[in-house]
């Protein structure tokens, strides 16, 4: 939880749709921000909360029990393959001007999905040809500012309001604690802690999640020498398994690095 100038960000429940419908209900009904052309119902709204918060943060951003804004996560593609990408979403009431509460809740959606070992956060954003009554530029500018780049645009992609209007893809990537030697087959991969990590304290912390790896210096002459380096065996487990062990992987580092 974070909080500052008495703004709580905080993980969302079932029990704040209706508050969060009504910051974004607005943006279906008068803006091209979303491509969405009716508003949810509760239950459908509720609905989208629990099956986020199943694996992805759903975040809230409040002040003296006045909903400010919601940010979450969503996966960029349903394969397994594109576990360590999402896509992003970020709503703030409309009637909240220069308070922060966007860059607050990125933050916090960032922090908390780098501790999910997630590497790319990508944001879809409906993009005017030209700024009109019902779209603008400034999703663009503010994840400009907050670190994404521009990697692609699609023309005359989503119709609503009775005109057409592109859309863009944004990326950022989250730069991993954890770095790794190139694949040039075999069954294992080596990789990297950042300087500083005490190896066996790392090796220890994976095994208490239930992770085995191999400490580098076990494949030294002298296993007093230091060593950054840890070996994972890739041809035994599952893909399944070895997605949630490089997802634990990255949350020990990460626990270790950020306390």
């Amino acid at each position: 939880m974070n909080t500052e100038h008495s703004i709580i960000i905080r993980t969302a429940t079932q029990a704040d749709a209706q508050a969060l419908l009504n910051i974004y209900a607005p943006y279906v009904e008068h803006t091209a921000i979303t491509f969405e052309y009716e508003v949810p119902s509760i239950e459908e709204f509720s609905s989208r909360i629990a099956h986020t918060l199943l694996k992805y943060p759903y975040l809230v951003a409040e002040e003296n029990g006045r909903f400010l804004g919601y940010a979450y996560a969503s996966p960029f593609h349903d394969r397994p393959a594109y576990d360590w990408a999402v896509e992003t979403s970020i709503y703030v009431d409309q009637n909240i001007r220069h308070r922060g509460v966007g860059k607050k809740l990125h933050d916090a959606l960032e922090s908390a999905l780098k501790k999910q070992g997630i590497l790319n956060m990508n944001a879809c954003i409906a993009y005017p040809p030209a700024d009109d009554e019902y779209l603008d530029k400034n999703s663009v500018e503010f994840h400009s500012h907050m670190g994404y780049r521009l990697v692609g645009e699609f023309y005359k992609c989503g119709y609503k309001f009775h005109r057409w209007y592109n859309m863009v893809w944004m990326e950022k990537h989250l730069a991993p604690y954890i770095t790794w030697d190139p694949f040039n087959g075999g069954l294992f991969a080596w990789c990297h802690l950042p300087k500083g990590v005490d190896m066996m304290e790392f090796v220890q912390k994976a095994l208490e999640k239930k992770v085995c790896v191999v400490p580098g210096t076990a494949f030294l002459t002298d296993e007093n020498e230091p060593c950054d380096a840890f070996r994972i065996n890739f041809s035994t487990p599952t893909d399944e398994q070895l997605t949630k062990g490089i997802m634990l992987l990255g949350e020990t580092i990460r626990e270790m690095v950020e306390k």
